[in-house]
C-alpha cells in the first residue's frame, strides 16, 4: 500500500497530477532529472513501469490524499543503493 498525503499549501497546483516512483533517491529542481527515470523493478518488464502510480487529485487549497496499492514493486525493491524518490 502506498499513501501520499499533503496538507493545504501553495506548492501543489489543483487538479490531477501524475505520481511516480523514480529510480534515484535525489530530486533537485527545476527539471527534477536527478530523480532518474520511472522505477522499473527487475523481472517486471513492460508498460506501465513498476513505479507508475495512480494520479493524485490536488484540491483547490493544495491538499491531497491518495491511498493506493501496486504489485509493481515491494518496499524491499525500493531500498537499493541509490534509493528512490516519489515525484508528483
Amino acid at each position: 500500500t502506498v499513501t501520499v498525503e499533503a496538507g493545504p499549501n501553495s506548492v501543489l497546483t489543483p487538479g490531477f497530477r501524475g505520481l511516480a516512483v523514480h529510480s534515484v533517491g535525489s530530486c533537485e529542481p527545476a527539471a527534477f532529472e536527478s530523480a532518474g527515470s520511472v522505477y522499473q523493478a527487475s523481472g517486471h518488464p513492460g508498460y506501465p513501469a513498476s513505479g507508475q502510480l495512480t494520479a493524485l487529485q490536488v484540491r483547490p487549497d493544495g491538499s491531497a490524499k491518495l491511498v493506493t496499492t501496486t504489485s509493481g514493486f515491494t518496499a524491499a525493491d525500493l531500498r537499493n543503493s541509490s534509493g528512490t524518490s516519489l515525484v508528483i
